[in-house]
């Protein structure tokens, strides 16, 4: 009789150590497919129609059906390819290492334009009714319509790598010359441009009639129409910021929650990646460290979920009809369904 009882409170423990294990586990996101390049993606891919398009270093940019990852087509671009695709319609718009900046038809991979710039296209384009904004290592920050034709250009100190954004008439984006940039969009003239000091690499946040930047050590807030300096604050190594919901939110220290006014609210203890620009899904707060995870993190900073690769993560992904589709340098697109 002592030895049944014995057994069923051993088996009991053991239930509840198991239970209590897997209510402690973090989720992982289910992988639906993965599609294996021939060497690192750095970039990010996009949805183009029933199409994920995604370029890596092997020169190619390749198109994914988005439900299985079976490759549509491939096309060689002659060099890296780091640049996030922008797609309008049926057409793809992405630039290569070598300089070249290139109009493709979706259905095929057909290239119906390309335009050379001489150095390294690394960043996001932005785009509105008149043109296609970019910038290049050679230093210039370019405006092209869609059939290829340069609108204008404007030189900068040094390399131009960061994203852009529209506020009113001016595209607002900085520069390795220590300066942050608002041009007009018109015309290409440098409406502002105010100087930190260092090297820029972050694009800039926009939150009304404020822009909002990182230089790595210090955190800008400026008026957006003019440039004006709002505030400067020390901050620790921080690359990339975000805006939610009335609050700033950066890599910095691992993950910082701070107000608009600079405050900080609360710090996340990661090893951070600081090349890796965050993004939110659904309210949720994506971002990657150094030990090649990629985390999805709650607005208060509680860990959600998380996926680990062979590779540090460089850049977010895209999401699609509920599915999360993230490129890696381990040469892998990922096709991840989050945990809700």
């Amino acid at each position: 009789m002592f030895e049944t009882w014995f057994r069923l409170l051993l088996r009991a423990f053991w239930l509840f150590s198991i239970l209590t294990l897997l209510v402690g586990c973090t989720p992982s996101p289910q992988t639906v497919w993965k599609f294996k390049a021939e060497a690192p993606i750095y970039g990010a891919p996009a949805i183009c129609g029933n199409k994920l398009v995604v370029g890596s270093s092997d020169h190619y940019l390749y198109a994914l059906d988005v439900k299985t990852g079976d490759l549509s087509w491939k096309v060689d671009l002659g060099d890296r390819i780091l640049m996030t695709p922008h797609i309008e319609g049926n057409s793809i718009y992405v630039g290569a290492a070598s300089g070249y900046f290139y109009s493709l038809n979706g259905d095929n991979g057909k290239i119906q334009w390309r335009f050379k710039s001489d150095q390294i296209l690394e960043f996001d384009v932005c785009a509105d009714a008149t043109g296609l904004y970019f910038g290049s290592y050679n230093g210039n920050f370019y405006k092209l319509d869609r059939t290829g034709r340069l609108l204008w250009s404007y030189q900068t100190g040094l390399h131009v790598t960061s994203s852009c954004v529209f506020y009113k008439d001016l595209v607002l984006t900085s520069s390795w010359d220590t300066n942050f940039y608002g041009f007009r969009r018109d015309t290409g003239e440098a409406a502002w441009k105010v100087s930190t000091g260092l090297i820029n690499y972050s694009g800039p946040v926009l939150h009304n009639d404020s822009v909002f930047y990182a230089t790595h050590e210090d955190l800008y807030h400026l008026n957006a129409e003019n440039g004006e300096i709002l505030y400067r604050k020390k901050t620790g190594y921080v690359q990339h910021l975000l805006i939610h919901e009335g609050f700033l939110y950066g890599n910095e220290a691992g993950l910082t929650k701070r107000t608009l006014e600079g405050s900080l609210v609360k710090t996340m203890n990661l090893k951070s990646w600081p090349e890796f620009r965050i993004a939110l899904i659904n309210n949720v707060i994506v971002t990657a460290d150094t030990l090649k995870t990629l985390y999805g993190i709650s607005t208060n900073l509680e860990i959600l979920w998380k996926f680990k690769a062979k590779s540090q993560f460089w850049t977010p992904g895209v999401f699609h009809d509920g599915i999360y589709y993230i490129a890696n340098p381990d040469s892998y697109v990922y096709a991840l369904r989050l945990p809700n």
